[in-house]
């Protein structure tokens, strides 16, 4: 079964994310709404390091130009590296800094 795809309004979120993005649009007597879901979907992927967008891409497209560069270049997994990595140094700075006998290292359960 063959897909067609419908014309995505865009008009308020600028262009598309991505070739294959898909929007929402709706408009009654509140006012507009726009919200390009590929995008959210890239974002939430994003934010929880799992993949939920899966594409195959047509015959003769370029492998790989379906992915989404993640933000800065980095991704999930790097950040909570160097946000570990920053939660020693603050450990050990407060150690290093605090008066004798006023700081206590609580136990991490």
């Amino acid at each position: 079964m063959r897909t067609r795809r419908p014309s995505h309004n865009f008009s308020l979120v600028g262009e598309p994310s991505e070739p294959m993005a898909w929007s929402h649009y709706s408009e009654n007597e509140h006012g507009r709404i726009n919200v390009d879901m590929l995008r959210a979907v890239r974002r939430v992927e994003q934010i929880f390091g799992e993949q939920l967008v899966h594409v195959e891409p047509a015959a003769g497209a370029e492998r790989g130009a379906e992915v989404l560069p993640e933000a800065d270049g980095r991704d999930v997994t790097s950040l909570l590296e160097r946000l570990e990595a920053l939660e020693r140094d603050i450990e050990r700075l407060t150690r290093e800094c605090a008066p004798p006998g006023t700081y206590r290292l609580e136990e991490q359960p």
